[in-house]
C-alpha cells in the first residue's frame, strides 16, 4: 500500500523583526548575495535573517499545498528525483536603497531535467527593458499613478502543468531544512522555482486572468497587459508582469482605480504592496538610476574611490585584436569579461552614455589582453564619477506629449580590423536607418495599444542627405544593390507615412556619442538628451544592429 502524508510545519517566532531590517545601514544595503547556503551562515549579522526567512519559505510552501511527503521506497522504478536547494537574494527599497528584506526561494535543480521527459516547453515571455522605460516615460507625461506588487512565491499560484515521468516530479527538501529525514521525498504538485517550465506556467495563468477581466496583449508583449477605460474599472489600466514582479498604471487621479484593480489581483494572487513607485509628482518626473548597482560593481572591481575621468574611453579610442595576446591570461580575462557584462545591465537599463565603450570592449571578452583592460578599466573610472546618473523622464510646461521621434548615426569603416562601419557612408547609414525603421514600428505598436497611436510619420533625424535621398527615391546602383532589402522595407515605412527620415546637421546628432568615443565638450552636450536632463524631450532607447549600427529613439511630451 501506498503511504502518502500531508504534513504541516510547526511556526517558528521569528529571530528578527522588521524593524531590525529598516535600521540597517548603507554599507549593509551594499553586501552582496550569498551564492550559497554556506555562505549565508557564515554572515554574522544576516544568519538569523536568512534563517528566518527560510522558515518561511518552507512553511509559505506547505501552506498553500505544494507537496506531498513519500517514502522513496514506494516510488515507481521510473520515478524522477531532483535535488533542491535554497536561493539567497537582498531585496533593497526604491527610494533609500536600502535592504527592505531578506528573501530567500527553495528552487528545484532543474538543469538536471530533460525536454520533452520532465517537461514540455520553457519558454516564457519578459517585457523588454524598452517597455518599462515606455511606461516610466508616458507616466511621466500623463502624470499616471505607478505602482508595484511583488507576488509572493509567485510559480505555485500559477495552474500546473501537466507534464513529468508518470505525471509527477519529486524532490529532495533543501540543505538545511529542519523537516528533512532519511529515505523521504516530496512529489510536487505545484509549479516551483526552478522547474524550466514554472515561469510557463505563471505567465499562462496570468494572461488567462487578464483576458477574463478585458485586457489585451501590448504590442509584440506578451507580458503586458493593457484595459481602456470602461466597466468595472473607469480608467486605463496597464500591468507589466516581469516574473513576479508588477507594475502597474493609471492614469488621470485614479487612485480609488488603482486600489480595486490591486484588491481584485491580491484576492486572486498572494502577493506584497509595494505602494507608489519612485515619482516627484510636484515635478510630474520620474528618474531611473542604479546607483545601488553601480557603487556594488565598482567595489567589487577594486574601484570605487578611484580617480574620475570625463569620458568612458580616450577620444577616437578603437580597440584592435592586435592588441589580443595569443595565451590570455585566465585572472585577466575572467576580470574583464566580468566588467563587460557587468556594464551591459547598466547600458541596456538606465546608462546609453556607456553604450559605445561597452560595445567597443564586447568585441574583445573572449581574448582580451592589457590594453583592453586598461579601456574596461578606464570605463569604471568615468563610472565612478557618474555612477549616480540616470535617465529623467519628466513633462514639460506647456505639455507636449508622446510623440515618437529618433535619431541615427554611423561612423563608417571605423573598425581597424575589419574595416567595418559601427555605420557610415550613404550605405552604411542606410542600414543604421532601416535598423532604427525597424524599433520604430515596434515603438509605434507599443504606444498604440496604450491608448496613444501616433498620427503621421515618426521624423527620424539624420546627419547623410545621401541616406535621406535613398529613402525616399528609387535607387539601384552597384554599391546598393547588397541592401536591396533594407531599401524596400525603409522606403515602404517613408512611403506608407510610418517614418520620416530629416536632415540635423552632424554635431547636433545625439546619435554621434554612440558610435565613436568623442571628446568631453561633444559627449557632455549629447549626454543631456540622452539623460532627459534639461532638454525638450524624455528619453531615448538605445540599440544596436547586427552591423553594430547605433541609433537612439526619444519620446517627446508633444
Amino acid at each position: 500500500m501506498t503511504r502518502v502524508w500531508q504534513m504541516g510545519v510547526q511556526a517558528r517566532e521569528p529571530n528578527k523583526s522588521k524593524a531590525d531590517v529598516e535600521h540597517m545601514s548603507m554599507a549593509d544595503a551594499l553586501e552582496p548575495d550569498p551564492s550559497n547556503r554556506k555562505e549565508a551562515m557564515r554572515h554574522e549579522r544576516f544568519r538569523d535573517f536568512w534563517l528566518d526567512a527560510e522558515r518561511l519559505e518552507w512553511k509559505g510552501l506547505w501552506d498553500r499545498g505544494c507537496f506531498k511527503k513519500w517514502k522513496r521506497s514506494d516510488l515507481k522504478a521510473d520515478d524522477r528525483v531532483f535535488g533542491s536547494r535554497y536561493h539567497y537574494k537582498i531585496k533593497h527599497c526604491m527610494k533609500t536603497g536600502k535592504i527592505s528584506k531578506f528573501k530567500v526561494r527553495m528552487v528545484v535543480q532543474g538543469h538536471r531535467m530533460k525536454e520533452g521527459l520532465d517537461y514540455d516547453d520553457s519558454f516564457a515571455p519578459v517585457p523588454h527593458t524598452t517597455m518599462g522605460r515606455l511606461m516610466m516615460s508616458t507616466a511621466a507625461a500623463d502624470n499616471l499613478h505607478l505602482h508595484s506588487v511583488d507576488m509572493t512565491q509567485a510559480f505555485i499560484q500559477a495552474d500546473k502543468l501537466d507534464e513529468g515521468v508518470n505525471g509527477r516530479t519529486f524532490i529532495t527538501p533543501p540543505p538545511g531544512c529542519e523537516e528533512d529525514e532519511e529515505g523521504v521525498v516530496y512529489e510536487v504538485l505545484l509549479p516551483l522555482y526552478g522547474i524550466p517550465s514554472s515561469a510557463r506556467a505563471l505567465n499562462l495563468t496570468l494572461a488567462k486572468w487578464f483576458k477574463e477581466r478585458g485586457f489585451e496583449t501590448v504590442g509584440f508583449e506578451d507580458s503586458v497587459w493593457s484595459r481602456p477605460g470602461g466597466g468595472r474599472y473607469q480608467t486605463r489600466i496597464t500591468v507589466s508582469a516581469h516574473i513576479d514582479e508588477l507594475l502597474i498604471a493609471t492614469a488621470d487621479l485614479s487612485v480609488i482605480m488603482m486600489a480595486l484593480f490591486k484588491s481584485d489581483f491580491l484576492s486572486r494572487f498572494d502577493g506584497t504592496d509595494e505602494q507608489e513607485v519612485i515619482f516627484d509628482r510636484e515635478a510630474s518626473s520620474v528618474t531611473l538610476r542604479q546607483k545601488i548597482y553601480a557603487e556594488r560593481v565598482l567595489r567589487l572591481y577594486g574601484m570605487w574611490g578611484c580617480a574620475t575621468v570625463k569620458t568612458p574611453l580616450e577620444p577616437g579610442t578603437r580597440l584592435s585584436k592586435a592588441d589580443s595576446p595569443q595565451h590570455v591570461d585566465a585572472a585577466l580575462h575572467h576580470r574583464y569579461s566580468g566588467i563587460v557584462g557587468h556594464l551591459s545591465f547598466l547600458v541596456s537599463c538606465t546608462r546609453p552614455d556607456l553604450a559605445f565603450a561597452y560595445a567597443e570592449l564586447s568585441k574583445f571578452v573572449a581574448y582580451p589582453g592589457v590594453t583592453h583592460m586598461r579601456a574596461a578599466e578606464r570605463t569604471l573610472q568615468y563610472l565612478m564619477g557618474t555612477y549616480d546618473q540616470g535617465i529623467t523622464y519628466r513633462q514639460l510646461d506647456p505639455p507636449r506629449r508622446n510623440v515618437l521621434e529618433g535619431w541615427v548615426d554611423s561612423d563608417y569603416a571605423a573598425d581597424p580590423d575589419t574595416r567595418r562601419s559601427v555605420t557610415g557612408s550613404s550605405e552604411a547609414e542606410f542600414v543604421a536607418a532601416s535598423q532604427c525603421g525597424v524599433e520604430v514600428v515596434y515603438l509605434r505598436a507599443l504606444l498604440k495599444d496604450l491608448g496613444l497611436e501616433q498620427h503621421g510619420p515618426t521624423r527620424v533625424w539624420e546627419d547623410n542627405a545621401s541616406c535621406i535621398m535613398m529613402s525616399e527615391n528609387p535607387v539601384n546602383r552597384e554599391r546598393s544593390r547588397h541592401i536591396n532589402t533594407r531599401i524596400y522595407f525603409l522606403r515602404d515605412l517613408v512611403k506608407d507615412g510610418v517614418l520620416k527620415l530629416v536632415k540635423v546637421p552632424g554635431v547636433d546628432n545625439v546619435a554621434d556619442a554612440l558610435t565613436k568615443s568623442v571628446p568631453f565638450p561633444t559627449l557632455e552636450k549629447h549626454r543631456k538628451y540622452l539623460w532627459g536632463s534639461g532638454v525638450p524631450f524624455t528619453t531615448y532607447w538605445v540599440t544596436v544592429s547586427g552591423w553594430q549600427s547605433l541609433a537612439v529613439y526619444k519620446l517627446m511630451l508633444e
